[in-house]
């Protein structure tokens, strides 16, 4: 992929004049490139270099001639994603990303990107960073939105996306009617791994009645919740379904939450600290409770200060 380094300045100066003259919002032009917008936000504050092609496809779409910035441009730089690692096999932390993005995750042309909230911030800025690493070779950015509580992992690279697509059948852009890959269902050690990975992200650990405890996973695609649904019961465990308000739940209670933490376990620090609260206090903490112990990094050893 060739990109184009322009002189200071510059690049910011000919993003605002397609967006001038195209009339076109922020989010309209990260469409028209199918990117998402932090992106666009990287190319106009000129924290990234911008694509040939992009850069041509937008002097096409304003109608501006490329050969007005000619003199802008210092350079034109080839760069490659030949220090990413592909998996020759489908491994448990494989799965487990999978599950990952299932529940919080996009991917598109440039990337992938996972979204967990300020509660999860360990797992989103530590253990998920690390995954990636491991598995891909592929050093993974953290984006703190403004205006949000969310917080943003990013991995660049095409070779990642192509893989995804290709081994797992996983599409680009918005997820239509999601579903765990059927080569993970194979297998139940992946398969409980990549159930880790959904429950981490888009579920977790609450209170049901006063002294006892449920995981609930929240999601608004059916075709997921039964998924998992179908997941949990090959594994013999017996998870209900309902809705609240626009999503769907999942639930396990009481004992089958102890079962799934003795067979599948979690990642994410806020649910190893609420179940380990819940042991030794018989109650769930709320989320602001254990905020900051969450963020540590070693979150099991803060267990008695919450």
């Amino acid at each position: 992929m060739d990109y184009l380094v322009f002189k200071p300045g510059y690049q910011t100066e000919f993003l605002r004049e397609v967006k001038g003259k195209t009339n076109k919002t922020w989010i309209e032009l990260a469409k028209e490139l199918d990117v998402c917008k932090a992106m666009i936000h990287f190319l106009l504050t000129e924290k990234h270099s911008i694509r040939e092609e992009f850069f041509l496809k937008l002097c096409k779409i304003s109608g501006i001639n490329p050969l007005k910035f000619t003199n802008s441009i210092l350079q034109k730089i080839k760069k490659s994603n030949s220090d990413v690692k592909i998996p020759e096999n489908t491994t448990k932390e494989l799965a487990e990303l999978i599950g990952i993005y299932l529940g919080d995750g996009h991917i598109y042309q440039e990337g992938l990107t996972i979204t967990c909230g300020k509660i999860d911030e360990n797992f989103i800025t530590k253990y998920i960073p690390n995954l990636i690493k491991n598995l891909f070779n592929k050093k993974a950015s953290i984006y703190y939105p403004k205006r949000s509580k969310a917080i943003v992992c990013r991995a660049y690279s095409r070779d990642i996306i192509k893989y995804f697509e290709n081994k797992f059948k996983l599409k680009l852009g918005r997820k239509t009617n999601p579903e765990i890959p059927k080569n993970i269902f194979k297998d139940k050690e992946l398969l409980k791994s990549c159930i880790r990975g959904l429950i981490d992200t888009d579920g977790g650990i609450y209170r049901h009645h006063k002294n006892n405890l449920q995981i609930i996973f929240f999601n608004s695609k059916l075709s997921l919740i039964y998924s998992l649904k179908n997941a949990l019961e090959s594994l013999t465990f017996h998870p209900r379904i309902g809705k609240n308000h626009t999503r769907y739940c999942l639930y396990l209670f009481g004992k089958e939450v102890i079962k799934y933490q003795k067979e599948i376990g979690f990642s994410n620090s806020k649910n190893k600290v609420k179940f380990n609260y819940w042991l030794k206090y018989n109650r769930i903490p709320l989320n602001k409770e254990i905020e900051c112990v969450s963020r540590d990094s070693n979150p099991d050893l803060n267990v008695g200060n919450v």
